[in-house]
């Protein structure tokens, strides 16, 4: 079963359902690509393709989500990260950074989904804070 390709999903979260644009693309058993929503764009080199199966990791930071933003705090990244899953984190997370957190700040995402036909649908966990589920359809091109 073919796995590239671009697909747009819907990440329903406790808050709500967000759009999200995924691009795979196979070269053996090695799964690269993006992932563009919400965040930015977030590409990928080293993920997994089993079968219909595929499994790859992004990681946000302040800097890269902020990126052409006239806000490019830090606060910027927090405020964005609690409103898009505001109801599944921590109160310290969704307000601005604590003196005590450093610029390096990373969440990694964490992505496990299964390809049926031109349907994709998974899992994104944001660190130990919350998880999604997806689901969508592959473009046409």
């Amino acid at each position: 079963m073919a796995v590239d390709g671009t697909y747009n999903v819907e990440v329903s979260m406790p808050e709500g359902k967000r759009p999200l644009s995924i691009t795979l693309k196979t070269e053996g058993n090695v799964l690269s690509g993006s992932v563009n929503g919400p965040f930015g764009k977030h590409a990928f080199g080293d993920g997994k393709v089993k079968g219909n199966d595929v499994s790859w990791k992004v990681v946000l930071t302040p800097e890269s989500v902020n990126a052409g933003e006239d806000d490019d705090s830090e606060g910027g990244f927090f405020k964005k990260l609690g409103s898009f899953i505001s109801d599944s984190l921590s109160e310290f997370i969704m307000e601005p950074p604590h003196a005590d957190i450093r610029s390096d700040t990373e969440l990694p995402v964490e992505f496990t989904a299964a390809i049926a036909g031109d349907e994709i649908s998974g899992e994104m966990k944001f660190g130990d804070y919350a998880t999604g589920v997806f689901k969508g359809i592959r473009l046409q091109e």
